[in-house]
């Protein structure tokens, strides 16, 4: 059976907490995820891979972490770096996954499944709540909502996982990953980057996440601001809806609005670090992406829509679409 690696990341949990929560997500939790979140309470596994089998293949996948249990009162919890994920809390996963069930893939699961772990790449490890396959592990695929059987109960979920094959999704090693991006300004996609008069970094985009399946897609205005170092400070985001019924008119007065709320600008080179927020039930950012195979390097992908990527030297300024 694996090991659970920095267990308590967000302290220990207790009966009165479970009950809580299982009073905000109407049912009752499984035995032995009960007895996993009263001993563990979070961390990750050792090894952690994992294979999700469909009728054509066998795709291996790794479990970054569990999700700890925290107060309820905390509310909700952003993430902005993917780091942050190892103390989000479990009642928070539950409410993202509700919201999206609710506006954008517009159905609902049953069995109902209770998110408590992830790979990092915003698919989640679930637990069956109802119904005779109550407990079961399941791997929930972010793009359509579709759960793979993965284990009848958590404790063989976590028996049968091994060590990687791959690279894998998700590497704790920072070995790779940048600490900063250089992007030139130019006359395609980094038309609207540089510094304000107050001396923060600024990059001003459209963003859009396609058309899937049953998901109709979005379209995005985003707004990033940095300080002097490079850190995020703000991410302003307005979605317009589908590309197929979104007003264009709307979108380029919001895109404008924003730029000319930055005031005096100069078009220039930004160096900015890596990060990621969630916006409308989707990941947004200049998002750090680890090897998938030994011989891969980093990459740092613009979402959603990935059409800039960057890589070695990190200076460089370039970008691939």
């Amino acid at each position: 059976m694996a090991t659970i690696v920095n267990s308590r990341p967000s302290g220990s949990t207790n009966a009165r907490q479970i009950a809580e929560l299982e009073k905000h997500i109407g049912h009752r939790l499984p035995l032995a995820y009960r007895k996993f979140l009263l001993r563990y309470n979070g961390g990750y596994p050792d090894p952690d891979a994992f294979f999700v089998r469909t009728r054509s293949d066998e795709r291996e996948h790794t479990v970054m972490c569990f999700f700890p249990m925290r107060k309820l009162a905390l509310g909700q919890v952003q993430v902005e770096e993917p780091e942050e994920l190892l103390k989000w809390p479990v009642h928070c996963a539950w409410d993202d996954l509700q919201s999206d069930l609710k506006k954008v893939y517009k159905k609902k699961l049953y069995p109902p499944l209770l998110p408590i772990g992830t790979d990092g790449l915003s698919n989640y490890i679930a637990i069956v709540l109802a119904g005779h396959r109550t407990g079961a592990v399941v791997f929930l695929e972010h793009k359509t909502a579709k759960a793979s059987a993965l284990a009848p109960w958590l404790p063989e979920f976590l028996n049968w996982l091994r060590p990687r094959r791959q690279a894998g999704h998700w590497n704790r090693s920072s070995t790779g990953r940048p600490d900063l991006i250089a992007i030139n300004h130019d006359d395609y996609h980094a038309r609207h980057i540089g510094r304000t008069a107050k001396g923060e970094q600024f990059f001003l985009t459209s963003l859009f996440e396609p058309e899937i399946g049953s998901r109709p897609g979005n379209e995005f205005v985003a707004l990033f601001l940095f300080d002097r170092c490079g850190k995020l400070i703000d991410a302003k985001i307005d979605q317009f809806g589908p590309r197929g019924t979104m007003d264009e008119k709307k979108r380029e007065a919001t895109y404008l609005a924003r730029l000319r709320a930055l005031g005096e600008v100069t078009f220039q080179r930004i160096e900015v670090a890596p990060f990621s927020v969630r916006r409308f039930g989707t990941r947004v950012g200049l998002i750090p992406q680890p090897p998938e195979e030994p011989d891969e390097e980093w990459v740092v992908e613009l979402h959603p829509g990935n059409f800039m990527a960057f890589y070695k030297p990190w200076d460089s300024g370039q970008y691939d679409t």
